[in-house]
């Protein structure tokens, strides 16, 4: 558990002192603050911490940023479904600060990595978060059956939050 909610407070960007006094509670804010001192003191980084100090460099450096301004075209990203919050104000630095165009793929039923930081909610907010954004759904599946997609369908389609949209398998039965 502890680990799930530290990845999840790593990624929002959060410091130990930033916990709210309801997860103080739990004890939670201790082990945080014992995780990042750790770290600290050793001299290491995690993944998300190594994304958000990327960020920074962006946003101070004007050599930086023009290094980057005519480096990249297009930015692909697939299982989009699954991006953090600190892999997207990289890439939201990147897109700003250079001159690329993204591309993303993704489809928010597949989303399984919240354990490890991942925010479905980014995925859902696409439009909000990107500018200019546009949408095409893929409708068709070549990798599930009809069958398969009757039985699940209603179970992910009960959930108000998930993008509706209605599959139909080309797959043939076997």
């Amino acid at each position: 558990e502890y680990l799930n909610a530290i990845s999840s407070c790593k990624e929002a960007g959060l410091r130990p002192q930033q916990i709210d006094s309801q997860v103080k509670l739990y004890r939670f804010a201790e082990v945080y603050s014992l995780y990042q001192s750790s770290c600290d003191q050793d001299g290491q980084v995690d993944f998300s911490e190594i994304l958000l100090r990327c960020v920074e460099l962006l946003r101070a450096h004007e050599e930086v940023r023009a290094y980057l301004h005519d480096k990249f075209k297009q930015i692909i990203v697939d299982e989009f479904q699954d991006i953090s919050w600190s892999r997207y104000r990289f890439l939201k630095a990147l897109i700003e600060h250079g001159n690329a165009k993204l591309f993303a793929v993704g489809d928010d039923w597949q989303s399984i990595y919240r354990f490890a930081g991942c925010d479905v909610g980014i995925f859902l907010k696409f439009r909000e978060l990107f500018d200019d954004a546009s949408i095409n759904m893929i409708t068709t599946t070549h990798r599930n059956s009809a069958d398969l997609l009757a039985i699940v369908e209603p179970f992910i389609t009960a959930n108000p939050q998930h993008i509706a949209k209605y599959l139909k398998s080309n797959k043939r039965q076997t």
